[in-house]
């Protein structure tokens, strides 16, 4: 559920101000939404504020899936307002006058279709392992996103770049437990953040899919296809070196010993 205020002011320089519950935890989730509105509204985005209204507090202000809930919201309560003020096309801004408009948005999946779709994305890696040390040396990655329509291009990359970041921080540099093998962290305090040498350079290509003409989201999907590019990459070059792919109980994080004993096992 989203609730949101729209209001007229005036006496600011004729400002549409958006009053909403979301919550921006740095992911320029603002601006997208501002976006969507002049979009939607037919004005300028600089004509636009958007501001956080805590009377509109909701149980879930996250921020994950509020982009394509809000374009949804946007995309119907314009058609509602333009509608009440018969207008079909244009700028709704000199129309509205100094009158408030509440609207309450209840997602229904059954009739939303973009609602059933989710977001995709593949990785490609370029990568090295030394056969005497078994230190293994990102060079490249190349990440491929289909996400629907991207209205702010520069946040959407940056929150894919560090989930890619934060994907190999867990992948190279996590203590593993050397009875079980698997990584003893066990609180974000002691997580392993890579530094900026750490990080190979990093590209995003955004797919431009005629299909979804809507945001679906790209918050967190950097993370997931890292550890799969890498065990890729690895299993890749221990096939060749020693002739069989790696054994079925091989678990992340990787560490130079662990990579060597793959390398010297035959």
């Amino acid at each position: 559920e989203l609730k949101a205020r729209l209001r007229f002011r005036p006496e600011e320089e004729n400002r549409l101000v958006i009053e909403t519950a979301y919550t921006d935890l740095g992911q320029a989730l603002g601006k997208a939404m501002k976006l969507i509105a002049a979009e939607k509204l037919g004005c300028d985005p600089q004509d636009i504020t958007i501001v956080n209204s805590p009377d509109l507090a909701v149980q879930d202000t996250a921020a994950s899936a509020s982009l394509g809930t809000f374009y949804e919201a946007m995309e119907d309560f314009s058609r509602r307002l333009r509608r009440s003020l018969n207008i079909h096309i244009g700028n709704l801004v000199p129309h509205i006058g100094k009158r408030t408009f509440s609207y309450k948005s209840t997602p229904e999946p059954a009739k939303r279709l973009h609602w059933n779709r989710i977001s995709y994305i593949a990785a490609l890696i370029d990568m090295t392992v030394d056969q005497d040390t078994g230190s293994v040396q990102l060079h490249q990655l190349r990440l491929f996103v289909d996400a629907g329509k991207i209205y702010d291009r520069v946040a959407a990359e940056a929150q894919i770049i560090g989930g890619a970041a934060h994907g190999i921080g867990d992948a190279l540099l996590l203590t593993p437990n050397n009875e079980a093998d698997y990584a003893t962290q066990t609180r974000l305090y002691y997580q392993a953040i890579p530094k900026s040498t750490q990080i190979p350079p990093i590209s995003v290509q955004f797919l431009n899919s005629e299909n979804l003409p809507f945001p679906i989201g790209v918050g967190e999907i950097g993370t997931m296809p890292i550890y799969q590019a890498i065990y890729d990459g690895l299993n890749t070059i221990v096939e060749r070196t020693t002739g069989r792919p790696l054994p079925a109980h091989f678990s992340f994080p990787l560490t130079s010993e662990k990579v060597w004993r793959l390398l010297t096992r035959y």
